[in-house]
């Protein structure tokens, strides 16, 4: 008998959806289209047969933008304070104990200079080792001390910031901020000039640091400045869409250890994905694709690729075959918020005719 397809209740403008209790796997592919609008030529050429006869065959709905942190916050019922709350919540995940008081991510970061901006390149890049990270933040700490603001590393790429009280400020997340022009996005609210002074100074401490002309001297970057986001409380995740988590972001994997997920099955829609869950299963699978933040189109491409063969074409061939009930992607792009969902029955659908990529992207056609 064929089994049934899973269907979602879509919460009126959201990108986020509720999954009833079968076998459905959500895949969110935050830059499955180019972020950049280039004419349409990181597309040109481009392959992928599987993620095309998917999006043709699916049902589509365009929602409002969203970042990555916010999606995954909506998904798991945590709620905006001034920011969407990632520091608390992932210094728990780093081992560390938020408590009761105020934190703000404080992530190494290189900033870039051009002609008239400056330009983000983020932890990912810039790998620092955890000695590096130690010396900066004790550095900062002595600084800083006088102001009552406590710097911890408890993962050389994941910074922290204790502040007393509750500033008046609301941050971008680093997902909005990475290779891009910060002008935008620096901090806002009534203490922002307050605070853009203390990232001035703490620029000013990292110029030419030891640690930098070490790493400079290895042909690597300079963490010349932190990234503030993410602030607030401690937070208690209430949702538990999902039973199982794959991927290598920290925020979600620290947000499905709070709801209680299961976050050990495979990296790759192979056959011990059926045999890591049961027939309720609700699993997430994040697959980035961090070159897009930075333009690098063939890098893009290729993780593209790659996510095509490990996750797309093998999760299709699953839904064709009744093993899988429901298959739902997400994409977030710097215009909207597209969702993309089906059951096999959707995949019948001969008469939709497959088309390339960029005719799915937000503002194509």
């Amino acid at each position: 008998m064929p089994q049934r397809v899973a269907r979602a209740k879509l919460r009126r403008g959201a990108c986020y959806t509720s999954i009833d209790p079968v076998m459905h796997v959500t895949l969110l592919v935050p830059d499955l289209f180019w972020p950049r609008d280039d004419g349409g030529g990181a597309y040109r050429g481009l392959e992928l047969p599987a993620i095309e006869l998917f999006l043709a065959r699916a049902q589509r709905q365009k929602l409002p933008p969203l970042s990555l942190e916010a999606w995954l916050c909506q998904a798991f019922k945590v709620e905006r304070q001034q920011d969407w709350p990632a520091a608390p919540i992932t210094l728990g995940f780093d081992g560390g104990d938020p408590g009761s008081d105020y934190w703000l991510r404080a992530d190494p970061v290189h900033l870039a200079a051009h002609r008239d901006r400056l330009t983000l390149v983020d932890a990912g890049v810039l790998n620092p080792d955890p000695a590096d990270a130690a010396e900066l933040v004790a550095l900062l700490n002595r600084h800083f001390a006088g102001d009552n603001l406590v710097f911890r590393a408890p993962h050389p790429a994941r910074w922290y910031l204790r502040v007393p009280g509750t500033p008046r400020l609301s941050t971008h997340e680093l997902s909005q901020a990475t290779g891009r022009d910060i002008a935008s996005a620096m901090p806002a609210g009534e203490d922002s000039l307050r605070w853009r002074r203390a990232l001035t100074e703490a620029q000013m401490l990292l110029h030419d640091h030891p640690v930098n002309q070490r790493r400079e001297s290895r042909g690597m970057l300079p963490i010349n400045s932190v990234w503030l986001w993410g602030g607030g409380r401690r937070v208690a995740v209430s949702g538990r869409p999902f039973s199982h988590v794959a991927g290598s972001n920290a925020f979600a994997l620290a947000l499905a250890a709070g709801g209680g997920a299961e976050t050990t099955f495979p990296d790759g829609m192979t056959a011990g994905l059926a045999s890591a869950v049961s027939r309720a299963a609700r699993a997430l699978v994040l697959a980035e694709t961090p070159a897009a933040s930075y333009g690098d189109d063939q890098s893009w491409r290729r993780d593209l690729a790659e996510i095509e063969r490990i996750w797309f074409a093998p999760l299709l061939a699953a839904l064709r075959r009744r093993a899988l009930d429901g298959l739902t992607v997400v994409a977030l792009h710097p215009r909207a918020c597209l969702r993309f969902e089906a059951g096999a029955t959707d995949l019948l659908r001969f008469w939709r005719w497959t088309r390339p990529l960029l005719t799915h992207a937000p503002g194509a056609g």
